[in-house]
């Protein structure tokens, strides 16, 4: 079986991981696969995909239309400048942003042949290429249906597109998801589609099999500027993240005198840095409880989430949550706000976690103070939820994904 997979993904974001978690899975199962990996320069140097996935049956190809993409925004402005540099310096930039011109496809189209199946992690923002292959894509969510605070995910043009191109990658391809909620937002969003939908569970982004020494997570902590105790949480800053709530419950503990660190990682979380209060951050770099570390590499993430005392995720949309994911797998106990995807983690998953209401960051900071307060039981709580979360692994997953694209090639021959 050959395989294609398209990363043209930009932004600091999870879909790299996912890949770098699934291959190596796929390529265990079967000698007879081989994959081909197409991703944004940015991205593979970012997520050292060269080492991750150096493999005989792995070749690794960078999308050149991808250059631009991790800074583009839907400006005009910066439409009419790109198009003047294309034209001025043809030898040095020979494409544009890929949501202002077809240059992405039309690579796709060239590079991608002569394969069984390409896969797409994330099929969003991104024109449908005519292959001469089957094709299968994984929805994560449809964040953009949604407005957080009066706060849409993507700009007026994104949305456009998004709402323009997604109907046709559901129609036109086999349709994976990661969660059953996923699922339904699918099927109450595009009703009229009338197609299978695999669900697949993903394994934590967490490497679980890596238990760092004592020297190297000092380096770490110490290089951040982390001290413990401290609360964990994964995110960004966009607005269905949620922070707010969160940096007014801590603020909260702090009057009550439970003084805890608060430390934040992902994309654009480097600008948070300052002393927590009732309605979010005060900045303050010179004595900080609430830290941003930016975007990490995996190594550093998975060692700031392993000594922590407890990981919150206040989001109040999501389908994966990875991070309470993480911190399932490595026996931290966890707080996530009550809304339908979380839920079907605690029922369908069997692990355990103190839901709060994530408008209300009263709820919320007597949730932290509960589980601090009971440490040993919540810990004892959060070894049992490891034990449940090793029944989805990465392993299992990429079996199933193989076997999701097996189907796919066979119905396209036929």
């Amino acid at each position: 079986m050959k395989i294609a997979i398209i990363d043209h993904v930009g932004n600091k974001g999870g879909v790299s991981r996912v890949i770098r978690k699934l291959v190596p899975g796929m390529l265990a199962t079967n000698n007879n696969i081989n994959i081909t990996y197409f991703g944004n320069p940015m991205s593979m140097e970012r997520e050292n995909i060269f080492k991750d996935l150096d493999h005989k049956n792995i070749n690794i190809k960078k999308l050149n239309s991808l250059y631009f993409s991790e800074d583009y925004t839907s400006k005009n402005y910066l439409k009419k400048i790109a198009k003047v540099l294309q034209k001025k310096y043809k030898n040095v930039i020979n494409f544009l942003p890929p949501v202002f011109s077809g240059n992405l496809k039309k690579e796709i189209e060239k590079k991608v042949v002569n394969f069984d199946i390409a896969y797409f992690p994330w099929p969003y923002l991104i024109e449908w290429p005519n292959l001469n292959c089957s094709v299968a894509a994984t929805f994560h969510d449809f964040n953009f249906k949604y407005y957080f605070s009066g706060v849409p995910t993507y700009n007026k043009s994104q949305l456009n597109l998004l709402n323009k191109q997604v109907p046709v990658w559901l129609k036109n391809s086999t349709i994976i998801v990661s969660n059953k909620f996923t699922a339904s937002e699918l099927k109450n969003f595009y009703s009229e589609l009338g197609k299978e939908i695999n669900v697949i569970n993903l394994g934590p982004y967490s490497d679980t099999k890596n238990d760092y020494d004592k020297i190297e997570s000092e380096t770490v902590l110490k290089k951040y500027k982390i001290t413990k105790p401290y609360i964990f949480c994964g995110t960004n800053t966009a607005a269905h993240k949620n922070l707010n709530p969160l940096f007014a419950a801590h603020n909260l503990l702090k009057n009550k005198g439970i003084i805890i660190k608060l430390v934040i990682t992902g994309a654009g979380t480097e600008i948070i840095r300052g002393n927590s209060c009732e309605v979010g951050l005060k900045l303050n770099s010179e004595n900080p409880d609430v830290l941003g570390t930016g975007y990490i590499n995996n190594k550093e993430l998975d060692i700031i989430i392993n000594n922590s005392s407890l990981v919150v995720n206040p989001e109040i949309y999501t389908s994966d949550n990875g991070p309470a994911t993480d911190g399932w797998a490595r026996s931290i106990p966890v707080i996530i706000s009550n809304i339908p995807s979380n839920v079907e983690h605690l029922t369908d998953q069997k692990v355990n976690a103190e839901l709060f209401n994530p408008r209300d960051p009263n709820d919320l900071a007597e949730k932290i103070l509960q589980v601090l307060n009971n440490s040993e039981k919540y810990k004892n709580i959060a070894i049992e939820s490891k034990k449940q979360m090793e029944k989805f692994n990465w392993d299992k997953a990429s079996k199933e994904y193989l076997e999701v694209f097996k189907k796919t090639i066979s119905n396209f021959k036929n």
